[in-house]
């Protein structure tokens, strides 16, 4: 129905320009407040996958996004936690990323007006 009233264009179809991408990635240790939290999500993702937990209560979506709060900054998930970047455990992955993602986009794009920062951990 939707497509029966509406004036749709794909992008090969409107010739806008496309910016080209440039990729930098920081690489940040796991600390091991956020390895036991890992742990913790192996634990309930099995207790999930084995039908011991109601879906209602836990279930993979929940897990995922606590994985992806915990990769961004573990006091997402427990706000007990300290944000002390003087300490030599870098877990707080904000604080250490944005001064690399500022001083990459002054150097290589001074008329970007949008940035996609992708992060991941180091195995």
């Amino acid at each position: 129905m939707f497509k029966e009233v509406a004036d749709i264009k794909t992008s090969d179809q409107l010739h806008l320009p496309v910016p080209e991408a440039k990729f930098e990635t920081v690489v940040v240790q796991p600390s091991e407040h956020q390895q036991a939290m890992v742990a913790e999500l192996s634990e309930r993702a099995a207790a999930v996958h084995s039908g011991v937990v109601d879906p209602s209560v836990d279930n993979m979506l929940k897990i995922t996004s606590d994985g992806r709060k915990i990769g961004l900054d573990q006091r997402l998930m427990n706000p007990l936690l300290s944000d002390d970047t003087a300490s030599n455990e870098p877990y707080v992955r904000l604080q250490i990323q944005i001064p690399a993602v500022h001083s990459f986009g002054r150097s290589s794009c001074n008329d970007c007006s949008v940035w996609k920062m992708h992060s991941r951990w180091e195995d």
